[in-house]
Formats: C-alpha cells, structure tokens, sequence
C-alpha cells in the first residue's frame, strides 16, 4: 500500500520548487517445503542442495516494511532551456531467500534505500532544431539487494545486501537540422564504488574477497548511443527511412571474485528500412540486429562455479527479418 502527494509552488517568474512524498508499506509472508534430495543409485548417499546438507525444509517468516521517500527540485527558466538542482529518495523492500538455510546465513535481506542529488539542463538550440539535455549526479545506496551465491555445500543465488555510492554524467542530443534527416546520441559516464561489502560468508569465499572500495560488477564506465535517420520523399508513392543505430560500452567485470569473468568493450550495430505509403494504411520494414556479427560472451557464473563449470552466453548473433503493419 502507498499513499503520495506532489505539488510545485512557482516562487518567481522564473522560478518554480516542486516537492514530492510518498509513504510506502510492504507486508510479506513466506513459506518453503521442500524435501528436495538426489539419491545416487547402489550408495547410501544424497546429495542436498539447500540447508547446508540438510534436505528437508519446512519454514515459514513474515515481515513488513514501512518508508517515507521523497523528492525537492529547484528550476528556473531561460528563454530556451530549463537549469535545475534535484535531491530524491527512493527505496525497495526487503524479503526472504527459497533457496537456502545455510550456517550463519540470514534467510531474509534488508529493505534497499537510495538518496540521489542531480543538477542539469534541458533546452532547445540552433532555432529550436537541437534539443539538448545536461546532468551530473552522485547516489548512495544503502542496503543494496545484491544477488549472490550463497550457503554450502552446494550453492544457490540469493539476495544479499551491501553499501555502494557512485556519480557521473550524461549528455543526451537530437538535431533535426532539415525535415528529412536526425541525428542523434547520448554519452554516460559512471563511477560506483562499493562503501560497505559484507556479503560474507559466501559460497567459497573468505574475508580477503571483502570487495569494500572496489567498482560495482555489472556496470560499464562509458556508454555511447548513436542513431541516424534520413527520410527520402517518393513523390506520391511514400518515404523510404532507412535508419541506423550504434550502442557501445566499454565492458564490465560480472564478478569481482572471478577475474576471468570480464566482458571485454563491444558496439553493435543495427539497422532497419521503412517504407512508407502516402495514404498511411500499411508500411513494411527490413531489418537486421548486430550487422556486424560481433561474438560477445555475459551472463558468466552460476552453481556450476563451485565445481569448476563455468559457463556463459552469448549475445544474439546477427538476424535479419520483415516486419508488415496494417493500419485499421
């Protein structure tokens, strides 16, 4: 159940204050049974995958959550463009874990909160053909649901919680510079950290895998996005638009306690042909995702880790296809 309000007060002219809260209360019960066990044929011997070698649970917990989050951002008005100053304050509920009831493991993770500040510029340049929007932001998160392997012998993923804090930039552009063509991107640059890294125990882990001051797994420093668009006029038959999109990142380590877990940098590029009709009843469209076939292997680690099986996917290799809209 949530209850919110918000409002903006116009303190001048140019001036506005806006200001948001939001109660939230999270009310949940869990329960497991499970005699999950495999039996190994000729041996008296079973091999349990939860509750540390125990392979009968029966549980069941409730808690509930409760949170005021809120938001104040200060903007003011140019004649083309918008500068503003923003602080907000979100948060997620805790829960509980299915998988796992291993020694000095909690089975439950604490609710997750985040406080964000940001300050930036939305505007329109070149006689309005350029739109253009600025930020830079810092957050910090406390309890940060993380999903980790956990619990022995055997491990299962959970959610578990940590501190991080991170802050950065991003640049976000459109120039529409005749009717025909746009261009247009953004750029993302992040730096996280983790503040407080007290996952432990974990499957295989010990206190030198204390990750405290190290870089969030999972997320790319640098990010591009690039997208052009060209329409050409067929008289009365239609357009023809054929566009083309870029995206790029410089790679991201999956998990900080596996160094050969690293996604290196990698761009794709996708591209798609539109025809268009005069009388707008029907377009058809080409298309094809990763012209260029790049092989990019994520998604590394799983249980399989534990006993040497490391295993990964790859990312979608290059397909093409038709797509047929009919308008009614």
């Amino acid at each position: 159940a949530a209850l919110y309000a918000d409002a903006t007060w116009h303190l001048a002219e140019r001036w506005n204050l806006t200001g948001g809260l939001r109660y939230t209360r999270d009310d949940k019960e869990f329960s497991i049974f499970t005699q999950y066990q495999n039996q190994i044929v000729g041996a008296d011997l079973g091999l349990a995958f939860f509750n540390n070698g125990q392979s009968v649970i029966d549980a069941t917990q409730e808690d509930d959550w409760s949170n005021v989050s809120g938001r104040l951002v200060l903007d003011y008005q140019l004649d083309h463009a918008m500068l503003y100053a923003s602080v907000a304050t979100g948060f997620k509920s805790g829960g509980f874990n299915t998988l796992n009831f291993g020694p000095e493991i909690d089975t439950s993770y604490d609710e997750e909160e985040v406080i964000n500040y940001e300050v930036g510029m939305k505007g329109m340049f070149l006689e309005e053909t350029l739109q253009l929007n600025v930020s830079g932001f810092f957050y910090e998160y406390d309890n940060l649901q993380e999903l980790r392997l956990v619990g022995q012998p055997i491990p299962s993923y959970n959610l578990r919680n940590s501190d991080a804090e991170g802050y950065g930039a991003e640049v976000e552009a459109m120039w529409v510079p005749t009717e025909q063509l746009r261009i247009g991107g953004n750029y993302s640059w992040l730096e996280t950290e983790y503040t407080d890294f007290s996952i432990l125990p974990a499957a295989g882990e010990t206190e030198d895998d204390d990750f405290t001051g190290e870089s969030r797994f999972g997320f790319p420093e640098n990010k591009i996005n690039l997208m052009f668009e060209y329409t050409f006029l067929l008289g009365d038959f239609g357009t023809l638009v054929p566009r083309f999109d870029y995206t790029w990142n410089d790679g991201w380590s999956e998990d900080l306690a596996q160094p050969t877990q690293e996604v290196d940098s990698f761009g794709l590029l996708n591209g798609r042909l539109t025809l268009l009709p005069a009388d707008g009843g029907w377009e058809v469209s080409l298309w094809s995702t990763n012209l260029t076939d790049e092989e990019v292997h994520v998604g590394f680690g799983d249980n399989g880790d534990t006993i040497g099986t490391l295993t990964a996917s790859r990312i979608p290799p290059r397909m093409y296809g038709a797509d047929f809209l009919y308008h009614f």
